[in-house]
């Protein structure tokens, strides 16, 4: 009976210090390690993105002034009737939509319905 209870008190003392060497040391150092690890992997993930982003800048910025410069040489050396013309239509709509409201004020009719969906 001795050798049986001496036995389990063993493995009962040796499970609890194994128990408490997992608790106490090994789970910290294994969670800081992984702190450490985590960190180390955001850092490497930011420089990496930072990278790519500013290679990809530098890789647009010749196409990006060569379409502004396109798009001041066009503003620039454009026939100006295109552009007369669509102000020109503007301004006659807005005209137009002015002295229709006030019309429709003096006389009291109320604006078209506009046709129902189908």
């Amino acid at each position: 009976m001795q050798i049986v209870l001496t036995s389990t008190l063993s493995a009962t003392m040796t499970a609890g210090a194994f128990y408490l060497l997992w608790r106490f040391v090994l789970v910290p150092e294994l969670e800081a390690r992984a702190r450490e690890l985590g960190r180390q992997m955001a850092e490497e993930a930011t420089a990496r993105a930072v990278a790519d982003l500013t290679e990809a800048g530098e890789a647009l910025v010749p196409q990006f002034r060569q379409a502004v410069r396109d798009g001041i040489q066009d503003a620039v050396l454009s026939p100006p009737t295109e552009r007369l013309g669509q102000t020109a239509r503007g301004v006659t709509s807005a005209g137009v939509n002015v002295v229709e409201s006030s019309l429709r004020r003096i006389f009291g009719t109320q604006p078209p319905r506009p046709p129902a969906p189908r």
